[in-house]
C-alpha cells in the first residue's frame, strides 16, 4: 500500500500548497470556484420580463389564500373538538402547532414576495 502522503498527492493537483497548508494550520482549506474553473456552473439563465415576475407574484398571493382556506378547513374541526372534547388541552396543543406550521408556510411566501420586489420587478403591493 502506498504512504498516505503519495495518495493525497494524486488525489489533488495541488497537494503541495494544501500540505503545506495543513501542516502549518492543521486545517484543510476548499479553494473556492471561479468562472473559469467551472464555466458551465455560471450559465446565465433568460432573462425574466415584468410580466414573468407579475404572474409569480400573483401566484404567491394565490398561493397564500389558498393556504389560509386550508388552514382554517383544517384548524376548524380542531378547535371544534377542543370545545367538545374532554382531551381539551391535547387539541389545543394540536391547533397551536397547526397554526405554527401555516405562520411558517406564510412568512415563506412573504419572503417570496419580497425577493421578487427587491429584484425591482415589482411594486410593493
Amino acid at each position: 500500500m502506498k504512504p498516505l502522503k503519495e495518495q493525497y498527492n494524486k488525489l489533488f493537483k495541488n497537494a503541495k500548497t494544501i500540505n503545506e497548508h495543513t501542516m502549518l494550520t492543521g486545517m484543510v482549506t476548499q479553494k473556492r470556484l471561479t468562472k473559469e474553473d467551472n464555466p458551465a456552473a455560471y450559465n446565465e439563465g433568460p432573462e425574466l420580463s415584468n410580466e414573468d415576475y407579475t404572474y409569480f407574484a400573483d401566484q404567491l398571493d394565490e398561493f397564500n389564500q389558498q393556504a389560509e382556506e386550508l388552514h382554517q378547513e383544517i384548524g376548524s374541526p380542531i378547535e371544534m373538538a377542543a370545545e367538545e372534547s374532554m382531551y381539551a388541552p391535547r387539541y389545543e396543543m394540536q391547533e397551536k402547532q397547526l397554526s405554527r406550521y401555516f405562520q411558517t408556510i406564510f412568512k415563506s411566501i412573504e419572503n417570496c414576495k419580497k425577493f421578487l420586489i427587491k429584484q425591482g420587478r415589482i411594486s410593493d403591493s
